[in-house]
């Protein structure tokens, strides 16, 4: 009779141990980082520091845990933004935050002759502490004006901007490089004129908006 009492009570041991066990690997577990988005993919750097149009991007992120989540940030510091920047909770569990990028920032490859996009890397924690930093979001940044995308802003756009919107064959441009003047459209008289100026060093266009 006393071998099965201790029968018992090591088996109930037994149990509660790998409920415990179980419990602190079901605490434990980092949160799970997926569908890491920026929307548009591709923006100028904001020459003039006020964020007009096409000149900002939505970053997106799904965060899932056992647990509740107490943060996500995201590390902008390299587009001038916060190391740190909290994203928000826009439904369900997907994170978002709206960010343009600093004047100066695009990264030219003249190897790949490309832009090099910015990794910006996601920080998720959930209420135990445990977080997931395994996951960055993509996001290319030009140079504002660059509108043949050659690394440079020189006469060279300026011409390229006037065979777009002369609807020349072969002149596909971003809209959101190429609206130098901030006002949400690309044009002749605007655009062109502007871009034409400022390479030229006319006072009065030394910034791209």
């Amino acid at each position: 009779m006393k071998a099965i009492k201790v029968a018992i009570v090591v088996s109930v041991i037994v149990v509660i141990l790998a409920a415990v066990f179980l419990y602190i690997s079901f605490i434990s577990e980092p949160p799970i980082v997926i569908n890491a988005m920026a929307n548009p993919h591709i923006i100028p750097d904001d020459t003039d520091g006020v964020p007009l149009w096409g000149e900002t991007s939505t970053l997106y992120i799904t965060v899932t845990d056992n647990s509740d989540i107490s943060s996500v940030t995201i590390n902008l510091s390299s587009i001038g933004g916060l190391k740190n920047q909290p994203m928000r909770n826009i439904e369900s569990n997907i994170w978002s935050v709206t960010t343009n990028a600093s004047a100066g920032i695009a990264r030219w490859n003249g190897t790949m002759n490309d832009y090099v996009p910015h990794q910006l890397l996601v920080n998720a924690t959930d209420e135990h502490g445990n977080s997931n930093t395994s996951v960055s979001i993509k996001l290319t940044v030009l140079k504002n004006g660059d509108v043949n995308w050659n690394g440079e802003v020189n006469l060279c756009d300026a011409v390229y901007l006037a065979n777009y919107v002369r609807n020349v064959p072969g002149y596909a441009v971003l809209e959101c490089i190429s609206d130098v003047t901030g006002d949400g459209t690309v044009d002749f008289q605007n655009d062109f004129l502007y871009l034409a100026r400022h390479v030229l060093g006319v006072p009065g266009y030394e910034i791209l908006h």
